[in-house]
């Protein structure tokens, strides 16, 4: 199986937001961001703000080197072992019964609990990732596939806000909690 390029790059480009968005979210305030990630209570307090600032970054060169074909396959290997430590952070205090811990997802100016249907959401941005790696471009891309590509991916991430936020507001998580 060979990928159109407007997929694609309609997937590329919305990982690729997915990506800075998040870095932006860490860096842009991190010394209040890594109080968050204290709160997960996984290391030391003092590897919060260390942490914050790693991951920030890493997620910063991730969503850049989808773009570089030469670093694309160790950015998408990245990205999986992020969401995967992401995933078991949220796992673990679930575990513990913090059900009120806020999941950091969307930045410090949005409370979002965790839940564990974030489990199944983290394997499925996993799986996505993944996807780009499989299988070649069957063809050259265009300039309209690009303008497409640009299209798709801010409707895909304005669908992922969308289904995030409904999910955090609905009965829903609740019933999956069970």
């Amino acid at each position: 199986m060979r990928w159109d390029p407007l997929p694609f790059y309609g997937l590329l480009t919305a990982y690729s937001v997915f990506w800075l968005h998040s870095a932006f979210a860490k860096l842009s305030d991190p010394l209040r961001f890594s109080g968050l990630v204290a709160a997960y209570d996984l290391a030391p307090d003092a590897w919060s703000y260390p942490c914050t600032i790693l991951l920030g970054a890493a997620e910063a060169l991730i969503g850049v080197g989808l773009w570089i074909p030469n670093i694309r396959f160790s950015a998408i290997v990245a990205g999986i072992a992020i969401l995967a430590l992401y995933a078991l952070a949220i796992g673990t205090n679930l575990y513990r019964g913090r059900y009120a811990l806020n999941c950091g997802c969307h930045g410090l100016n949005t409370q979002e609990p965790i839940r564990p249907w974030m489990l199944w959401r983290h394997a499925a941005l996993a799986l996505g990732l993944l996807a780009l790696v499989l299988a070649p471009l069957s063809r050259s891309a265009t300039a309209w596939d690009f303008v497409f590509a640009a299209s798709s991916a801010l409707l895909s991430t304005l669908l992922y806000l969308a289904i995030d936020t409904l999910l955090t507001h609905s009965r829903l998580p609740a019933l999956l909690k069970d």
